[in-house]
């Protein structure tokens, strides 16, 4: 048996506050031999836990148990294996994840969670799920089903926050501050839980050609109606789903602009992306305002502006120039020469030092253009965390996992909880925090072996409004 010490989530603190815990301790667990257990609402879709599931859906299981005591997992060296026929195993470290007698092709798994894809051929409403280790089953539960089940991928992994969205590149550049989206540029969105494709791809498999949805998806960048170019499964990954899209003319320019995609009368999760200038400094036409948004005292946000010539000649960028307190510009040399088409970006970042609204301007001369006054807002507010501190293993442990419950955009539940991060010591802080919420913490201890322990007992945080 391989035992780990006692872990004790002690003091969660946020802001310039501490919140003390109960000091009961808790010994984590051992090298894992029982029965799998599937924990109550522990079946989520894997975009987002206020998803739906359908056939074809990547999904999240959470329990107790799950594999053999070991882990595969990409960030290890441990990926999905296909078959001679071109299907994703149907086992991982030991585990085995069943959908109503049907063995589901896996993507990951750990002792308290795994990957699977549910089978696109399931039909009905429900299915029954089971997982087996070792020839030992768990209990049963049961999932409804949806005809689709749509969630977009987020780069935290909680379902909120920034989309797993990339730019239309060769290079699949992921969308970010320093690269932000561009209206009337294609962006994809990666999501799962589109619905039945057409020509149908079996379960576990790569598409050998186009598979678009049977329904096409809408989009919604900003509020606004967005060109869908195209829905349907991605060449990547087995269970993703690909949606490209037209960012619209008339979006705002700002760090955190809302997506979301829908499937008929299904709605997936609300994402965000941050939206750039792109300027002719060949027309005097006056461009949108920049708005950072809220922005946490001691943060920052940057936004970057694109400046190109659409004028047949060469044209001279011969000023440029800053307003505003907490406003950063991020140039480049000045004078600077533009050609026909040619483009340069620069930047302008957001630091505020107090709390309140910000306003000012980024000013540009131009040879052709004259003046272009470029309107620059954000809005400071008071930054939150919540720093966790344990009592260490007094076993030898190569790292600790930290898993956060969030509350569910749905109802008034938490969701299941997912890893947020890891720890080499005995602390870690939580700053990806919303006012006004409620989290829930429990952590791990994985040895050298890759062997994880049942979570500690539960610490819970709640977050001041601003």
């Amino acid at each position: 048996m391989n035992r780990f010490g006692r872990i004790v989530p002690a003091v969660l603190r946020y802001g310039n506050n501490a919140l003390l815990i109960a000091a009961a301790t808790v010994a984590l667990g051992q090298q894992l031999t029982a029965s799998p257990t599937i924990s109550d609402g522990g079946i989520v879709n894997a975009a987002t836990p206020s998803g739906g599931i359908a056939p074809g859906t990547l999904v999240v299981i959470y329990g107790l148990d799950m594999t053999d005591g070991t882990s595969c997992l990409p960030s290890d060296g441990c990926s999905p294996v296909f078959d001679g026929n071109g299907k994703l195993q149907t086992k991982m470290a030991g585990a085995q994840v069943t959908i109503n007698g049907t063995a589901a092709p896996m993507i990951y798994a750990t002792p308290i969670q795994v990957g699977i894809q549910i089978p696109s051929e399931t039909a009905g409403t429900s299915a029954i799920v089971q997982v087996s280790v070792n020839g030992q089953s768990s209990p049963p539960k049961t999932i409804s089903l949806g005809t689709s089940s749509p969630g977009i991928f987020t780069l935290n992994q909680t379902g909120a926050g920034p989309g797993t969205i990339t730019h239309a590149d060769a290079a699949g550049t992921q969308v970010s501050p320093g690269s932000p989206a561009v209206p009337g540029e294609v962006l994809i969105i990666y999501a799962t839980g589109l619905g039945p494709v057409l020509p149908a791809v079996p379960t576990g498999t790569l598409p050998a050609s186009v598979a678009a949805t049977a329904t096409q998806a809408s989009v919604t960048i900003d509020g606004i109606a967005a060109e869908v170019q195209f829905s349907g499964l991605s060449g990547c990954c087995v269970g993703v789903d690909q949606v490209n899209v037209v960012v619209p003319q008339n979006v705002r320019l700002g760090s955190s602009i809302p997506v979301t995609l829908s499937i008929g009368d299904k709605q997936s999760n609300t994402v965000t992306i941050p939206t750039g200038a792109l300027i002719d400094v060949a027309s005097a036409a006056a461009p949108a305002p920049i708005s950072f948004g809220d922005v946490a005292v001691g943060s920052s946000s940057t936004q970057s502006i694109t400046l190109t010539n659409g004028a047949t000649a060469d044209l001279i960028v011969s000023g440029l120039s800053l307003t505003g307190n907490g406003f950063i510009l991020n140039g480049f040399d000045i004078p600077a020469t533009l050609q026909t088409g040619q483009t340069i970006t620069f930047s302008v970042t957001f630091g505020p030092t107090q709390s309140g609204s910000a306003t000012g301007t980024v000013t540009i001369l131009s040879g052709a253009g004259g003046t272009i006054v470029i309107p620059l807002s954000g809005n400071g507010i008071a930054g939150h965390f919540v720093d966790m501190v344990w009592t260490p293993s007094t076993s030898a442990v190569a790292a600790y996992n930290i898993y956060r419950s969030s509350p569910s955009p749905t109802s008034t539940s938490q969701s299941p909880y997912s890893k947020i991060g890891s720890a080499a010591g005995s602390s870690y802080t939580d700053t990806n925090v919303s006012a006004a919420q409620t989290y829930s913490y429990q952590v791990t201890a994985v040895d050298a072996n890759g062997l994880e322990s049942a979570p500690s007992n539960t610490a819970t945080v709640a977050i001041p409004s601003p």
